[in-house]
């Protein structure tokens, strides 16, 4: 540039002025670039730290899920057996009552309770004879 300002010549003129302009193109460009590339990192920064976020709360809310299908499932169980209990005691209740012919039936025994309840278990086909 200091060949331009020895002499000024509309040559001289000329150049020092399409110096500047290039000058200020390169720094509107350096600018621009660098506010590209910071404002990228502060998206790139944003994302990541949002897509980890919205990881966290799946993970929390599949855990969460988890967690409450397992204790719905435990009272479905709780209740199932409760269910088995109210339902042994009114098929107990229902074989011990009276008789309608004045007599009681004769209470089952321990053993003879266990044989039967083992039938009942059984799949009602199994009961059954062919032929």
């Amino acid at each position: 540039m200091n060949a331009h300002f020895s002499s000024f010549t509309s040559e001289a003129m000329r150049a020092f002025r399409e110096g500047l302009a290039a000058d200020f193109q390169r720094r509107a460009e350096f600018i621009h670039n660098l506010r590209k590339h910071t404002m990228l990192e502060g998206f790139r920064h944003d994302r990541r730290r949002r897509v980890k976020s919205e990881a966290d709360a799946r993970g929390l809310f599949v855990s969460e899920l988890k967690s409450g299908v397992h204790s719905l499932l435990n009272r479905f169980e709780l209740g199932r057996r409760e269910m088995a209990r109210e339902f042994q005691a009114a098929r107990d209740a229902w074989r011990n009552r009276t008789g309608s012919q004045g007599g009681q039936q004769p209470k089952q025994t321990q053993s003879s309770a266990k044989a039967s309840s083992i039938d009942e278990a059984k799949p009602r086909h199994s009961r059954k004879r062919h032929g």
